[in-house]
């Protein structure tokens, strides 16, 4: 319920400006310039650590031979946000840390800084949609695109949200992370403009959809 409360006063405010191999990698949108190509992941590996029942933080192997140190776990690779120089940001899903109440999450990290660290790290929500799990009642639902999802030469991340407040009416917005200046910059627009044209975008192949998970809210 706390991503609610944030989320529904962001809308009353301004928004401050084993080893497993990816099942959709290396592109999910049309091609891949020789950029991105180098930094496609061509490994995603979950290693057991040495203490029985756990998991060590998920590596992943890119076809350019660098690796990254996640910091996160359950990892699977959703797409590019290109930068100006030659590394782009990785958005990736994953948990913060096992055997604890987090819930499957967006990162947005560069590759080749440090690991996302549980409790610090900025996520966001996930497609899909999330109940309370005391009442078993819907709180949220949630649709997200990668690539050239906008109108417009940039990539970006969307999330278009709704969210029930404890009165339970319902707000909706558009959630949108790009790069500028190198940097990741986000927005939140509500009421949020027609999904109809990102949905053509998807069509087109210039953007694609993040499949969607189902998940109680975090305690």
């Amino acid at each position: 319920m706390k991503a609610v409360a944030s989320f529904l006063f962001l809308i009353g405010s301004s928004w401050p400006a084993g080893a497993q191999r990816p099942p959709s990698t290396p592109a999910k949108v049309g091609s891949v310039d020789s950029t991105l190509a180098g930094w496609t992941p061509l490994l995603i590996q979950n290693r057991p650590s040495k203490a029985a029942g756990l998991d060590s933080p998920t590596v992943i192997h890119f076809r350019n031979g660098r690796t990254f140190q996640t910091g996160l776990f359950q990892v699977e690779f959703q797409g590019f946000l290109a930068t100006s120089g030659r590394t782009p940001y990785l958005v990736l899903s994953g948990r913060g840390c096992t055997g604890c109440d987090a819930n499957i999450s967006l990162y947005i990290l560069s590759p080749t800084g440090p690991p996302s660290e549980e409790g610090t790290a900025r996520r966001f929500w996930i497609s899909g949609r999330e109940t309370d799990p005391q009442t078993g009642k819907l709180i949220r639902m949630s649709r997200g695109f990668i690539g050239k999802c906008l109108p417009g030469p940039r990539d970006v991340f969307l999330s278009y949200d709704s969210i029930v407040d404890d009165a339970g009416h319902w707000h909706t917005g558009l959630f949108v992370a790009k790069v500028v200046a190198d940097t990741i910059a986000e927005e939140l627009h509500t009421p949020p403009p027609p999904i109809a044209t990102t949905v053509a975008l998807v069509r087109s192949r210039r953007c694609h959809e993040i499949p969607e998970i189902d998940q109680s809210s975090e305690p």
